[in-house]
């Protein structure tokens, strides 16, 4: 029947949670249709999203931040190691999609807001529109990046960034 409520009156669209994960376990119920048994599956692509968010991580604070390989190891233990994340990690819940997701399109974020390239803007903006459909929570990606380009008097960039990212949140809330 689709993304949607079917316990409520119409079964009206279910779009108070982004579609992204969703569509991800969707994929994976294709690949095991055997309910619980695929349940493993759904729990191990959590934790392997737990360790692109720890290459992530370690990525974010070596080239961003600029910290050595060793202290960039002790960010990725306080960031992937710590009880919330380790928590998250065995249920089946969009957090570990979502930080896997969060470090790459920040550092291009980061690229974009330094330089002046209208193009990496517009990629921007569709990256994290497109991390938006995670985790809610990603809207505020959106609108730091459209802040800092504005903050940096980049107008065009920060409308690009704008129309890129709408291409996700328009439909999605409509």
């Amino acid at each position: 029947h689709g993304y949607r409520y079917l316990n409520l009156p119409g079964a009206p669209a279910a779009t108070h949670y982004p579609p992204a994960y969703p569509l991800v376990l969707a994929l994976l119920w294709r690949l095991a249709p055997e309910f619980p048994a695929n349940t493993a599956l759904f729990v191990f692509t959590n934790v392997l999203f737990l360790a692109l968010a720890a290459l992530g991580a370690w990525a974010f604070a070596h080239r961003r931040l600029q910290l050595g390989p060793m202290l960039a190891l002790v960010v990725v233990l306080a960031t992937v190691a710590c009880i919330p994340a380790l928590v998250f990690g065995v249920y089946v819940l969009s957090e570990p999609m979502f930080m896997a997701s969060v470090f790459p399109v920040l550092l291009f974020a980061e690229r974009a807001a330094e330089g002046s390239s209208g193009r990496d803007a517009f990629l921007a903006g569709l990256l994290v529109g497109a991390l938006a459909m995670v985790r809610t929570m990603g809207e505020f990606a959106i609108v730091a990046l459209v802040v800092v380009l504005l903050l940096r008097r980049r107008w065009i960039q920060a409308a690009l960034a704008i129309a890129a990212a709408s291409l996700f949140m328009v439909p999605w809330q409509l």
